[in-house]
């Protein structure tokens, strides 16, 4: 590999030579531009450690805090739950935040477990009614508003033809 050093890029201090990584240095070197969360904009594709696509759906500018999507549907079918339709206690959110389990270890492999947060889900119902209240976990699968601001976002799955569950009731 040649790397290129001029006026430009490079300077002396002291006894030691700095030399500015530039992006083209970057992508020779095969260095990757790590990028904050909250410098994406919503609807942004973004790629974790592992090489899964998320989809950036909302900042939290007050808590520092963004919310991303799969962009890809999860291998297998999941069983919401036989007996309830309420996301607090049901199989696929017991499921989603197992510690043991691959999709939660595979999120905490794509972005460090000291990244991944409990957020608060509001399982406000479509209309209106807070029969379910809140619900505190790390993985989720979307509620109402979730899914409307993708859609709004051009973030729906298109090629989805099969229908899919939210965290809240309709």
């Amino acid at each position: 590999m040649n790397i290129e050093v001029n006026k430009t890029n490079v300077k002396v201090e002291g006894n030691n030579l700095v030399i500015e990584l530039t992006e083209e240095l970057r992508k020779s070197l095969g260095m990757r531009q790590e990028k904050q969360l909250y410098e994406c904009k919503v609807g942004n594709v973004i790629v974790d450690n592992i090489g899964n696509e998320w989809y950036v759906v909302e900042h939290d500018n007050k808590n520092n805090r963004t919310k991303v999507w799969r962009k890809e549907l999860l291998d297998g079918t999941y069983k919401f739950d036989s007996e309830s339709n309420d996301f607090r206690t049901s199989e696929i959110k017991n499921m989603l935040n197992d510690e043991r389990e691959k999709i939660l270890t595979d999120i905490y492999k794509g972005f460090g477990k000291e990244n991944v947060l409990v957020d608060t889900v509001d399982l406000l119902s479509m209309d209106g009614l807070d029969t379910y209240g809140i619900c505190n976990c790390k993985v989720h699968l979307g509620t109402f508003d979730d899914y409307r601001k993708a859609k709004k976002n051009g973030m729906f799955r298109t090629e989805n033809e099969k229908p899919f569950w939210l965290d809240t009731p309709t």
